[in-house]
Protein backbone atom coordinates (compact mmCIF):
# COMPACT_ATOMS: atom_id res chain seq x y z
CA UNK A 1 0.00 0.00 0.00
CA UNK A 2 1.14 3.55 -0.73
CA UNK A 3 2.60 5.00 2.46
CA UNK A 4 1.76 8.58 1.55
CA UNK A 5 -1.97 7.99 0.94
CA UNK A 6 -4.92 8.25 3.23
CA UNK A 7 -6.43 4.88 4.06
CA UNK A 8 -10.01 3.69 4.37
CA UNK A 9 -11.40 0.90 6.52
CA UNK A 10 -14.84 -0.65 6.46
CA UNK A 11 -16.36 -2.92 9.10
CA UNK A 12 -18.84 -5.78 8.74
CA UNK A 13 -20.75 -7.47 11.56
CA UNK A 14 -19.60 -4.98 14.20
CA UNK A 15 -21.89 -4.12 17.09
CA UNK A 16 -22.59 -0.48 17.91
CA UNK A 17 -20.22 -0.27 20.88
CA UNK A 18 -17.38 -1.90 18.91
CA UNK A 19 -17.75 0.61 16.10
CA UNK A 20 -17.50 3.42 18.66
CA UNK A 21 -14.32 1.93 20.11
CA UNK A 22 -12.85 1.45 16.63
CA UNK A 23 -13.57 5.05 15.64
CA UNK A 24 -11.98 6.30 18.85
CA UNK A 25 -8.89 4.16 18.36
CA UNK A 26 -8.48 5.34 14.76
CA UNK A 27 -8.70 8.95 15.92
CA UNK A 28 -6.03 8.18 18.49
CA UNK A 29 -3.81 6.57 15.83
CA UNK A 30 -4.20 9.59 13.54
CA UNK A 31 -3.40 12.04 16.34
CA UNK A 32 -0.23 10.20 17.37
CA UNK A 33 1.15 9.31 13.93
CA UNK A 34 1.43 10.86 10.48
CA UNK A 35 -1.05 8.39 9.06
CA UNK A 36 -4.61 9.17 8.03
CA UNK A 37 -7.10 6.35 8.60
CA UNK A 38 -10.86 6.73 8.30
CA UNK A 39 -13.83 4.42 8.76
CA UNK A 40 -16.15 4.47 5.75
CA UNK A 41 -19.45 2.91 4.75
CA UNK A 42 -20.53 1.94 1.25
CA UNK A 43 -17.20 2.93 -0.28
CA UNK A 44 -14.18 1.07 -1.53
CA UNK A 45 -11.96 0.40 1.45
CA UNK A 46 -8.26 -0.48 1.57
CA UNK A 47 -8.88 -2.67 4.61
CA UNK A 48 -12.11 -4.55 5.33
CA UNK A 49 -12.68 -5.78 8.89
CA UNK A 50 -15.00 -8.72 9.60
CA UNK A 51 -16.20 -9.46 13.15
CA UNK A 52 -16.63 -13.21 12.69
CA UNK A 53 -17.94 -13.60 16.25
CA UNK A 54 -21.28 -12.31 14.95
CA UNK A 55 -23.50 -14.08 12.47
CA UNK A 56 -23.59 -11.03 10.18
CA UNK A 57 -19.80 -10.74 10.23
CA UNK A 58 -19.26 -14.42 9.51
CA UNK A 59 -21.70 -14.32 6.60
CA UNK A 60 -20.00 -11.23 5.19
CA UNK A 61 -16.61 -12.95 5.52
CA UNK A 62 -17.82 -16.04 3.67
CA UNK A 63 -19.30 -13.86 0.91
CA UNK A 64 -16.21 -11.62 0.63
CA UNK A 65 -18.56 -8.69 1.11
CA UNK A 66 -17.14 -5.23 0.40
CA UNK A 67 -13.90 -6.52 -1.09
CA UNK A 68 -12.17 -5.31 -4.24
CA UNK A 69 -9.07 -6.75 -5.90
CA UNK A 70 -6.92 -4.29 -3.93
CA UNK A 71 -8.66 -4.75 -0.55
CA UNK A 72 -7.12 -6.51 2.42
CA UNK A 73 -9.51 -8.48 4.58
CA UNK A 74 -9.03 -8.86 8.31
CA UNK A 75 -10.39 -11.58 10.61
CA UNK A 76 -11.60 -10.01 13.90
CA UNK A 77 -12.35 -12.38 16.75
CA UNK A 78 -11.91 -13.02 20.45
CA UNK A 79 -10.80 -16.62 19.96
CA UNK A 80 -8.32 -16.21 17.12
CA UNK A 81 -8.45 -17.51 13.53
CA UNK A 82 -10.13 -20.87 12.96
CA UNK A 83 -8.97 -20.94 9.34
CA UNK A 84 -5.93 -19.78 7.42
CA UNK A 85 -5.89 -15.98 7.38
CA UNK A 86 -3.13 -13.48 6.76
CA UNK A 87 -4.40 -10.62 8.91
CA UNK A 88 -6.03 -10.91 12.32
CA UNK A 89 -7.25 -8.31 14.84
CA UNK A 90 -7.75 -9.58 18.38
CA UNK A 91 -10.78 -8.66 20.46
CA UNK A 92 -11.39 -6.78 22.68
CA UNK A 93 -9.96 -4.00 20.54
CA UNK A 94 -6.89 -2.27 21.91
CA UNK A 95 -4.77 0.61 20.64
CA UNK A 96 -1.61 -1.48 20.26
CA UNK A 97 -3.45 -4.32 18.50
CA UNK A 98 -4.78 -1.85 15.94
CA UNK A 99 -1.41 -0.14 15.47
CA UNK A 100 0.26 -3.51 14.86
CA UNK A 101 -2.39 -4.43 12.28
CA UNK A 102 -2.23 -1.11 10.44
CA UNK A 103 1.55 -1.27 10.36
CA UNK A 104 1.38 -4.76 8.91
CA UNK A 105 -1.12 -3.91 6.17
CA UNK A 106 0.95 -0.89 5.15
CA UNK A 107 3.82 -3.31 4.57
CA UNK A 108 6.35 -1.44 6.68
CA UNK A 109 7.75 -1.34 10.18
CA UNK A 110 7.48 1.77 12.35
CA UNK A 111 9.98 4.38 11.22
CA UNK A 112 13.06 5.07 13.30
CA UNK A 113 12.82 8.16 15.46
CA UNK A 114 14.20 11.21 13.67
CA UNK A 115 14.49 14.92 14.39
CA UNK A 116 11.30 16.32 12.95
CA UNK A 117 11.36 19.55 10.94
CA UNK A 118 9.61 22.58 12.43
CA UNK A 119 6.74 22.25 9.93
CA UNK A 120 6.09 18.68 11.13
CA UNK A 121 6.12 19.77 14.77
CA UNK A 122 3.56 22.48 14.02
CA UNK A 123 1.42 19.95 12.14
CA UNK A 124 1.56 17.48 15.05
CA UNK A 125 0.60 20.18 17.53
CA UNK A 126 -2.31 21.15 15.32
CA UNK A 127 -3.45 17.51 15.18
CA UNK A 128 -3.11 17.29 18.97
CA UNK A 129 -5.37 20.32 19.40
CA UNK A 130 -7.88 18.79 16.99
CA UNK A 131 -7.84 15.53 18.96
CA UNK A 132 -8.45 17.47 22.16
CA UNK A 133 -11.74 18.79 20.73
CA UNK A 134 -13.12 15.25 20.27
CA UNK A 135 -14.25 12.89 23.03
CA UNK A 136 -12.26 9.67 22.73
CA UNK A 137 -13.76 6.93 24.95
CA UNK A 138 -10.61 4.81 24.59
CA UNK A 139 -8.74 7.31 26.79
CA UNK A 140 -11.39 7.48 29.51
CA UNK A 141 -13.33 5.34 31.96
CA UNK A 142 -15.95 4.75 29.26
CA UNK A 143 -13.37 2.90 27.17
CA UNK A 144 -12.55 0.64 30.11
CA UNK A 145 -16.24 -0.20 30.45
CA UNK A 146 -16.46 -1.14 26.78
CA UNK A 147 -13.48 -3.46 27.25
CA UNK A 148 -15.02 -5.13 30.30
CA UNK A 149 -18.25 -5.73 28.40
CA UNK A 150 -16.28 -7.32 25.57
CA UNK A 151 -14.25 -9.54 27.90
CA UNK A 152 -17.30 -10.59 29.96
CA UNK A 153 -15.09 -10.76 33.05
CA UNK A 154 -16.04 -9.32 36.48
CA UNK A 155 -13.66 -6.53 37.46
CA UNK A 156 -12.92 -4.11 40.26
CA UNK A 157 -12.24 -0.45 39.43
CA UNK A 158 -10.32 1.68 41.91
CA UNK A 159 -9.97 5.47 41.59
CA UNK A 160 -7.79 7.38 44.06
CA UNK A 161 -8.99 6.80 47.63
CA UNK A 162 -12.66 6.16 46.81
CA UNK A 163 -14.33 2.82 47.47
CA UNK A 164 -13.98 0.17 44.73
CA UNK A 165 -16.57 -0.16 42.01
CA UNK A 166 -17.45 -3.67 40.81
CA UNK A 167 -18.81 -4.55 37.37
CA UNK A 168 -20.48 -7.83 36.45
CA UNK A 169 -20.98 -7.57 32.66
CA UNK A 170 -22.72 -10.93 32.30
CA UNK A 171 -25.56 -9.85 34.60
CA UNK A 172 -25.37 -6.28 33.27
CA UNK A 173 -24.86 -4.83 36.75
CA UNK A 174 -22.44 -2.73 38.74
CA UNK A 175 -22.00 -2.35 42.50
CA UNK A 176 -20.78 0.75 44.33
CA UNK A 177 -21.07 2.00 47.90
CA UNK A 178 -19.46 5.44 47.75
CA UNK A 179 -21.40 8.67 47.22
CA UNK A 180 -22.49 10.08 43.87
CA UNK A 181 -19.80 12.77 43.90
CA UNK A 182 -17.09 10.09 44.01
CA UNK A 183 -18.89 8.09 41.34
CA UNK A 184 -18.98 11.08 39.00
CA UNK A 185 -15.26 11.70 39.53
CA UNK A 186 -14.53 8.11 38.60
CA UNK A 187 -16.75 8.29 35.52
CA UNK A 188 -15.05 11.47 34.33
CA UNK A 189 -11.51 10.24 34.88
CA UNK A 190 -9.01 9.28 32.20
CA UNK A 191 -8.27 5.56 32.05
CA UNK A 192 -4.62 5.87 33.13
CA UNK A 193 -5.75 7.14 36.55
CA UNK A 194 -7.92 4.10 37.22
CA UNK A 195 -6.75 0.72 38.51
CA UNK A 196 -8.51 -2.28 36.95
CA UNK A 197 -8.36 -5.73 38.52
CA UNK A 198 -10.08 -8.83 37.16
CA UNK A 199 -11.82 -10.87 39.87
CA UNK A 200 -13.67 -14.16 39.93
CA UNK A 201 -17.44 -14.45 40.04
CA UNK A 202 -17.13 -16.18 43.41
CA UNK A 203 -15.06 -13.38 44.94
CA UNK A 204 -17.47 -10.75 43.60
CA UNK A 205 -20.40 -12.64 45.12
CA UNK A 206 -18.62 -12.78 48.47
CA UNK A 207 -17.97 -9.03 48.49
CA UNK A 208 -21.50 -8.19 47.41
CA UNK A 209 -22.90 -10.36 50.18
CA UNK A 210 -20.54 -9.20 52.93
CA UNK A 211 -20.96 -5.50 52.08
CA UNK A 212 -24.68 -5.85 51.30
CA UNK A 213 -24.45 -4.07 47.98
CA UNK A 214 -27.35 -3.82 45.58
CA UNK A 215 -26.80 -4.13 41.86
CA UNK A 216 -27.55 -1.24 39.52
CA UNK A 217 -28.04 -1.16 35.76
CA UNK A 218 -24.76 -1.15 33.84
CA UNK A 219 -26.43 0.98 31.20
CA UNK A 220 -26.78 3.80 33.73
CA UNK A 221 -23.03 3.62 34.43
CA UNK A 222 -22.19 3.81 30.71
CA UNK A 223 -24.56 6.80 30.42
CA UNK A 224 -22.91 8.58 33.35
CA UNK A 225 -19.41 7.83 32.03
CA UNK A 226 -20.33 9.60 28.78
CA UNK A 227 -21.93 12.55 30.60
CA UNK A 228 -18.94 13.08 32.90
CA UNK A 229 -16.13 12.21 30.48
CA UNK A 230 -17.27 14.24 27.48
CA UNK A 231 -16.43 17.70 28.86
CA UNK A 232 -18.26 19.33 25.96
CA UNK A 233 -16.38 17.37 23.28
CA UNK A 234 -18.55 15.54 20.72
CA UNK A 235 -18.06 11.92 19.78
CA UNK A 236 -16.96 11.11 16.25
CA UNK A 237 -20.20 9.34 15.35
CA UNK A 238 -22.26 12.53 15.02
CA UNK A 239 -21.71 15.96 13.46
CA UNK A 240 -22.56 19.31 14.96
CA UNK A 241 -24.11 20.56 11.71
CA UNK A 242 -26.06 17.35 11.16
CA UNK A 243 -29.66 16.74 12.20
CA UNK A 244 -29.95 15.00 15.56
CA UNK A 245 -32.99 13.36 17.14
CA UNK A 246 -33.74 10.77 19.82
CA UNK A 247 -35.22 7.44 18.76
CA UNK A 248 -37.27 7.32 21.94
CA UNK A 249 -37.59 8.92 25.35
CA UNK A 250 -34.65 7.99 27.63
CA UNK A 251 -35.48 5.96 30.71
CA UNK A 252 -34.70 8.78 33.12
CA UNK A 253 -35.98 6.68 35.99
CA UNK A 254 -32.72 4.74 35.67
CA UNK A 255 -30.39 7.20 33.93
CA UNK A 256 -29.04 10.02 36.10
CA UNK A 257 -30.27 13.40 34.96
CA UNK A 258 -31.00 17.00 35.88
CA UNK A 259 -33.64 19.43 34.65
CA UNK A 260 -31.35 20.28 31.74
CA UNK A 261 -31.37 16.67 30.53
CA UNK A 262 -35.17 16.66 30.90
CA UNK A 263 -35.46 19.73 28.67
CA UNK A 264 -33.10 18.24 26.09
CA UNK A 265 -34.96 14.92 26.05
CA UNK A 266 -38.30 16.69 25.62
CA UNK A 267 -37.04 18.71 22.66
CA UNK A 268 -35.06 15.95 20.93
CA UNK A 269 -37.81 13.34 21.03
CA UNK A 270 -40.13 15.68 19.13
CA UNK A 271 -37.94 17.00 16.32
CA UNK A 272 -34.54 16.81 14.67
CA UNK A 273 -32.20 19.78 14.82
CA UNK A 274 -28.54 20.76 14.80
CA UNK A 275 -26.49 21.11 17.97
CA UNK A 276 -26.72 24.92 17.90
CA UNK A 277 -30.50 24.85 17.45
CA UNK A 278 -31.01 22.33 20.24
CA UNK A 279 -28.95 24.42 22.68
CA UNK A 280 -30.69 27.66 21.64
CA UNK A 281 -34.26 26.35 21.96
CA UNK A 282 -33.71 24.55 25.26
CA UNK A 283 -31.54 27.21 26.90
CA UNK A 284 -29.03 24.53 27.91
CA UNK A 285 -25.33 25.33 27.55
CA UNK A 286 -23.45 23.90 24.59
CA UNK A 287 -21.24 21.78 26.86
CA UNK A 288 -24.17 20.14 28.65
CA UNK A 289 -25.97 19.62 25.34
CA UNK A 290 -22.95 17.86 23.85
CA UNK A 291 -22.57 15.70 26.95
CA UNK A 292 -26.22 14.67 26.75
CA UNK A 293 -26.04 13.85 23.03
CA UNK A 294 -22.91 11.74 23.64
CA UNK A 295 -24.65 9.85 26.45
CA UNK A 296 -27.66 9.17 24.21
CA UNK A 297 -25.33 7.98 21.47
CA UNK A 298 -23.42 5.43 23.56
CA UNK A 299 -26.65 3.77 24.73
CA UNK A 300 -28.04 3.66 21.20
CA UNK A 301 -30.71 6.36 21.51
CA UNK A 302 -29.33 8.88 19.00
CA UNK A 303 -30.66 9.03 15.45
CA UNK A 304 -28.45 10.81 12.91
CA UNK A 305 -29.51 9.54 9.46
CA UNK A 306 -32.38 11.97 8.99
CA UNK A 307 -33.72 13.35 5.72
CA UNK A 308 -34.35 17.09 5.66
CA UNK A 309 -37.88 16.54 4.33
CA UNK A 310 -38.75 14.44 7.39
CA UNK A 311 -37.98 17.16 9.93
CA UNK A 312 -41.18 18.56 11.48
CA UNK A 313 -41.64 22.18 12.42
CA UNK A 314 -39.99 23.16 15.68
CA UNK A 315 -42.24 23.10 18.72
CA UNK A 316 -41.99 25.21 21.81
CA UNK A 317 -40.52 23.73 24.97
CA UNK A 318 -43.81 24.49 26.72
CA UNK A 319 -45.65 21.79 24.82
CA UNK A 320 -46.38 18.54 26.59
CA UNK A 321 -43.65 15.93 26.33
CA UNK A 322 -44.31 12.55 24.78
CA UNK A 323 -44.82 9.41 26.83
CA UNK A 324 -42.00 7.23 28.05
CA UNK A 325 -41.37 4.26 25.82
CA UNK A 326 -39.80 0.92 26.83
CA UNK A 327 -36.24 0.54 27.97
CA UNK A 328 -33.83 0.51 24.99
CA UNK A 329 -31.78 -2.51 24.00
CA UNK A 330 -28.46 -2.89 25.78
CA UNK A 331 -25.85 -1.18 23.67
CA UNK A 332 -27.30 -2.82 20.56
CA UNK A 333 -28.79 0.28 18.95
CA UNK A 334 -27.57 1.19 15.43
CA UNK A 335 -26.56 4.65 14.36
Amino acid sequence: MNKNSSYRLSAHGFEHRDLMVLRSLLELVNSRTRQSWSLVEGERANVVLFDVDTEAGRSAWNANQGLTRESIRVWCSRQGPTEAVKYYLKKPYRYQYLVDLLTAVRGSKPEARKIAPVSAIIKNKSEKRLADTVFNPAEHFLGLLFSVIEEKQPVQFQYQDSLPLYVEPTDWEYFYQDNEKCLRKLCGSISSHITVEAITKELLTQRITSERMDGRSLQSLIWLAALEGSAGRPLLDWEEEGLLKLKQWPNLGVLRHSLDEMRLATFMTKQAATLATIAAYTGVTRQKTVNFINACSVVGLLETSIEVESVPELVTTGQKQGGIYGFMRRLRGGR
